[in-house]
């Protein structure tokens, strides 16, 4: 995050730079929940969440220093209820989620739909192994909602019952996407004033949890064949919504001198 928000930030104060007319469009790859999205499926997000932004307690010391379980009942309440061990940061100025741009969004999911999206068996056969009930049943699709950015690489159920149980608390549950940048390209777009300029596009190229029988190391980065299709089809997606803001203007900001 730190890398993204001070590239960001160098970049919008550069006097070299003119970026009066332009939008921002974040295109890459991400995590996701794999009862929500099909592998190589990608999402514009309507909202960025910021998951470094909370409190996480200890509630199974109560001052004990040798370093013991002093209440095994709240640690096992801890690994199944989120509640248990977090709460939203105290002394925020502000919900540390940022909501984008409704106009925005919306066009770039109208240009999106003309996308023609890859899709690949070796991808679909690992998506199958996980066996939910409601996992998704088809291929790669284009979708909207919420984002969760993190300098933490984390990985498994329990977490990613944290990350649901945060984006419940800020309102903007389901969650979709997982990341590592987003948060801090939209903090250092709204204190220039141009968060209503950004799009963030990310296409699913791993499950935030393992498979039955899996690790989760076996299963931190998908395969190779999910990684290229959310590669390939973040690309196409992101080509598309770009040439169609700069074709259309959907805010008004003047693209007219970027039509080269």
């Amino acid at each position: 995050k730190s890398d993204a928000a001070t590239t960001v930030t160098a970049l919008l104060a550069a006097p070299a730079l003119e970026l009066d007319s332009a939008y921002v469009v974040s295109a890459g790859i991400a995590g996701g929940p794999p009862e929500r999205v099909a592998l190589g499926s990608v999402v514009i997000a309507d909202s960025v969440v910021d998951w470094d932004r909370k409190h996480r307690w200890d509630r199974t010391q109560t001052g004990a220093s040798d370093g013991g379980d002093a209440h095994g009942d709240v640690g096992a309440a801890v690994d199944t209820d989120p509640a248990a061990g977090l709460d939203l940061l105290a002394y925020r100025p502000r919900d540390y989620v940022h909501r984008l741009d409704t106009e925005l969004v919306d066009a770039a999911l109208e240009a999106a739909a003309d996308a023609t999206l890859d899709s690949d068996p070796a991808a679909r056969a690992y998506q199958d192994e996980y066996e939910f009930s409601d996992a998704p049943i088809a291929g790669p699709t284009v979708e909207r909602g919420t984002t969760v950015c993190g300098d933490e690489f984390w990985h498994g159920p329990r977490y990613a019952r944290e990350v649901a149980w945060l984006c419940e608390a800020y309102g903007v549950a389901p969650y979709l996407t997982t990341q590592m940048e987003d948060a801090a390209t939209a903090t250092a777009l709204d204190r220039f004033g141009l968060l209503d300029r950004y799009l963030s596009v990310r296409a699913v190229a791993n499950y935030d949890r393992p498979a039955p029988g899996e690790t989760v190391e076996e299963s931190f980065d998908g395969n190779a064949a999910s990684l290229d299709l959310a590669r390939e089809n973040a690309a196409r997606v992101g080509r598309t919504v770009v040439t169609e803001l700069v074709a259309s203007d959907p805010l008004g900001v003047g693209t007219d001198s970027l039509k080269t």
